[in-house]
């Protein structure tokens, strides 16, 4: 078999990707001040972020303008470390934007919670 029969199967020690979250790093992106913790929930359940701010469970410290408006950016603390909290907007693109936004500012670790592919609410 050649080295290019299965090109998936080859190993690059090369650790830079061909497109780095830190391409978005222009003069209209206001990264968070001090930057972000090393965990992060990007959390899909809009009316859920809205009640947590309202009742002061996340803490407002950016907010990113996007082609979609201008979505907050939070932190939620425990009593022993500090996430990060921000919805990553519908569909596979705007998310990969999202993400790779708070990538850049720091975050390592993600958990995502949404509904898709769910047949009862």
């Amino acid at each position: 078999m050649s080295k290019n029969e299965i090109p998936i199967l080859e190993y690059d020690p090369n650790q830079n990707a061909i497109i780095n979250p830190d391409v978005i790093l222009t003069p209209e992106f206001k990264p968070v001040s001090g930057g972000l913790p090393k965990g992060c929930i990007l959390c899909f359940y809009q009316e859920v972020l809205e009640e947590k701010a309202a009742s002061g469970e996340l803490e407002q410290v950016g907010i990113a303008s996007t082609t979609n408006g201008e979505l907050p950016t939070y932190i939620y603390e425990t009593d022993d470390c500090e996430i990060a909290v921000m919805h990553p907007q519908v569909g596979a693109p705007m998310s990969v934007i999202i993400m790779e936004r708070m990538i850049v500012q720091g975050c390592e670790k993600f958990i995502i919670i949404g509904g898709a592919g769910s047949l009862v609410h």
